[in-house]
């Protein structure tokens, strides 16, 4: 099956782009997305240990199946921002 992926932060500075295309097994999890985001772009590999991922507007566990239809979000940790006085 083909999905579609919206990176942002971090992620998408090192990919260069907004969102991405990858073709997974019929039978894929958020565990197989992303070990193959690791086999795919080698650049992201260190990082993705420390991404979430979202299915759907939710943050999803490893097993979360996923589908041709899933809203699929990779969302490294972010820091920083500002604290009003």
């Amino acid at each position: 099956m083909r999905v579609r992926i919206r990176i942002f932060a971090s992620a998408r500075e090192i990919l260069g782009k907004d969102d991405l295309e990858l073709e997974l097994p019929d039978d894929a999890s958020v565990a197989t997305l992303r070990e193959t985001m690791a086999l795919e772009f080698p650049a992201l590999k260190r990082s993705l240990s420390s991404c979430r991922f979202a299915v759907d507007l939710e943050f999803a566990p490893e097993n979360t199946p996923l589908s041709t239809d899933s809203d699929i979000a990779l969302i490294p940790p972010v820091s920083g921002g500002s604290s009003s006085p």
